[in-house]
């Protein structure tokens, strides 16, 4: 099929390159009104590039399917599964992906190693901020109020001991907050840098840090001297190198001086901009389909589910039923009404046996991802299940006792070893990176039954027990 793009046109401009200066740290305090200064004359111009442009707006079109590997600055240093998650976690942000990776490059020195740490403002751990933007203790304090709000917690170990792709779950809930407003590169480095001063980025004369300030606002300044890059606040050798930045008495960090500073990374990228060749193709008999950028994820275990100051323990089903409203599906979608029923347990609840309806179901779970819908499914995970003592989910008018244990969204269709797979989201943990994790799949067996495991539980098999549709 012929393939059309509309070309608008470009003046194809420089940028002057920059020199390398290390990851920055920081602190975080109130901002301060703000003196103005003159802008210091540059040559940096910044531009659009045609071919940039074009891929670019492929990644914000969705165009370009499942076997598609994004270009992105920096992208040669990651695995194509982290280029696929920048770009599904920057539309949700509603961002431009290369100024995330241009802001994990800065924050690890080009290296995006998850386990990275600076040695600053250390935990009980030992452990400074870690990992791909650089995670301090008022984050992970932040993280556990808003996201682990039933037993477990999480802390910097937990982070430094991730996969880098894994990782990025806790990246993007750490921006969350800033959705739609990271317009600039400034602004999404601000809002790893200095959270509160996001929204400034077009403000080059605004004061971020200061030597004249009190508290962490004042001690930013030194911890920071990436950012002194006033000709009094560094020193050149005989070839014009840098070689020294320091502060000084009465000092000020700019908005100008963090835009050269992240910029400089940006550039830095450019020729380290993946190839799209490098990502290996769906080799399934059926179409592989991925659905993660449509469905956001969220735990059964959330602040809509605590009642009365006690957290409730059976929303799988509600959680999941909202995971398919995020994709844009009706609020009756995944009920009862017409479920097919593909494994029932026998009255005394002994055995799990497949109905004839297997194949029913796997043929509607695939019509429904063709179409680009998510599929809420039943699990049995454990023959005689009790929750709290009592059978659950009993249907006699369809011959059931009470097998569905559990509910999962199907959100993607792909193979491994010549197997067909499904892909699911697991609302049963709070753990960001295990409910939208890669190894969470349902294989497909000969007599068409659904098994497999939760990447949080191993140990714990799923069969597929009953198929709920839109």
């Amino acid at each position: 099929m012929e393939e059309r793009i509309v070309l608008v046109s470009f003046f194809l401009l420089f940028i002057v390159k920059k020199k390398q200066v290390a990851p920055a740290t920081r602190a975080r305090s109130k901002q301060e009104k703000q003196p103005v200064r003159k802008f210091p004359n540059t040559d940096m111009v910044y531009h659009f590039h045609p071919i940039g442009f074009v891929n670019q707006m492929r990644l914000i079109s969705g165009e370009g399917g499942n076997g598609d590997c994004p270009e992105l600055v920096w992208g040669k240093k990651v695995s194509c599964e982290f280029r696929k998650r920048v770009v599904q976690i920057s539309k949700r942000l509603e961002c431009d992906p290369n100024h995330l990776m241009a802001a994990m490059a800065l924050e690890t020195g080009g290296k995006f190693n998850p386990s990275i740490d600076n040695g600053l403002a250390k935990d009980a751990d030992g452990i400074g901020y870690v990992g791909l933007i650089q995670f301090g203790n008022l984050a992970i304090k932040e993280l556990n109020k808003n996201y682990f709000i039933y037993k477990a917690k999480i802390t910097k170990r937990d982070l430094k001991n991730m996969t880098a792709e894994d990782q990025l779950c806790y990246v993007e809930c750490f921006l969350s907050r800033h959705k739609g407003k990271l317009k600039t590169l400034a602004d999404f480095y601000l809002a790893i840098l200095w959270p509160t001063a996001v929204g400034r980025g077009n403000e080059p004369d605004y004061i971020v840090f200061d030597d004249d300030a009190i508290g962490d606002k004042k001690s930013a300044y030194h911890k920071n001297p990436t950012f002194h890059r006033e000709e009094d606040k560094f020193k050149k050798n005989s070839k014009g190198k840098v070689y020294e930045r320091h502060g000084k008495v009465g000092g000020k960090t700019y908005i100008w001086e963090i835009a050269e500073a992240i910029q400089e990374w940006y550039d830095k990228g450019i020729p380290e901009t993946n190839t799209s060749n490098d990502c290996k193709p769906c080799a399934c008999e059926h179409k592989c389909i991925d659905l993660t950028d449509k469905v956001v994820w969220i735990s059964q275990f959330n602040k809509s589910e605590k009642k009365n100051g006690k957290m409730q323990t059976d929303g799988c089903w509600r959680t999941s039923q909202k995971l398919l409203m995020s994709a844009g599906l009706g609020k009756t979608s995944g009920y009862k009404t017409g479920m097919i029923m593909t494994a029932l347990e026998d009255d005394k609840h002994t055995e799990l046996k497949l109905t004839a309806k297997t194949k029913e179901g796997v043929e509607y779970i695939d019509s429904q991802l063709e179409k680009g819908n998510p599929v809420l499914v039943g699990l049995d995970h454990t023959v005689n299940y009790r929750h709290n003592g009592k059978i659950i989910n009993a249907n006699p008018d369809l011959g059931d006792p009470g097998t569905t244990d559990h509910y999962v969204v199907i959100v993607g269709r792909g193979c491994e070893d010549n197997k067909t797979y499904y892909r699911f989201y697991e609302v049963g943990t709070s753990w960001l990176h295990y409910g939208q994790h890669a190894s969470n799949k349902l294989f497909l067996g000969d007599d068409y039954s659904l098994k497999g495991s939760p990447a949080h539980n191993k140990g714990k098999e799923y069969t597929v027990s009953q198929v709920r549709k839109n």
